[in-house]
């Protein structure tokens, strides 16, 4: 199977928040693969690569289709609602400017 490998994203974000489950080690450290994605908005998805250049042509309040499979059970869709996020860094106005980026 061709897909974006298992992502563990932050816990109450948006994907925990759609019922997407990620990777996580057992008791005795052996991981327990969570859901891989193998689509969004009907788009396939092939690697991370893929997944983050869909991911761009979204914005913060889209809701997407996230098409993913886990193990011994069906795939299934889930909708996923795009969240900002807030611990990243903010960038100063003078380096997006360039970029036609006027958001901050």
């Amino acid at each position: 199977m061709r897909a974006a490998p298992p992502l563990t994203g932050a816990r109450a974000g948006p994907a925990d928040k759609a019922g997407m489950r990620g990777t996580t080690r057992d008791e005795t450290g052996r991981l327990q693969l969570g859901d891989v994605i193998t689509a969004v908005d009907g788009v396939k998805v092939k690697s991370s690569g893929d997944l983050y250049r869909t991911l761009d042509k979204h914005r913060v309040g889209d809701t997407l289709r996230v098409r993913v499979e886990r193990l011994a059970a069906p795939a299934q869709t889930l909708e996923v609602t795009l969240e900002e996020k807030d611990d990243l860094p903010k960038l100063p106005a003078r380096l997006l400017a360039p970029l036609g980026d006027d958001r901050y």
